[in-house]
């Protein structure tokens, strides 16, 4: 795994696939880390969840409720998308 200085992180979202691009100032010069296909996470109101399941509805998703608050002090729950994500597109392509 190269280790260096973290120079700037981009994330985003293209054509249904989410990618995270890291690059970093390394002893032999800059290094682009990408990471793909990463499960997307939300968090969302638990008195929100039938509203959720609707929205949602076949979608495969996994409901965690981990004693999070909200900054108004209303328990939140984590969720996140199940569904494997293509490979990030490649510039230009």
């Amino acid at each position: 795994m190269p280790q260096g200085f973290l120079l700037s992180r981009q994330s985003f979202d293209q054509r249904g696939s989410s990618c995270i691009h890291y690059w970093l100032a390394t002893p032999e010069g800059p290094v682009k880390l990408v990471i793909e296909g990463e499960r997307r996470v939300f968090m969302v109101k638990v008195v929100d969840r039938t509203q959720v399941t609707e929205v949602l509805a076949g979608v495969p998703y996994d409901w965690q409720q981990l004693g999070f608050q909200t900054f108004g002090r209303e328990e939140a729950a984590i969720d996140s998308a199940r569904k494997p994500w293509p490979p990030c597109p490649t510039p230009g392509g």
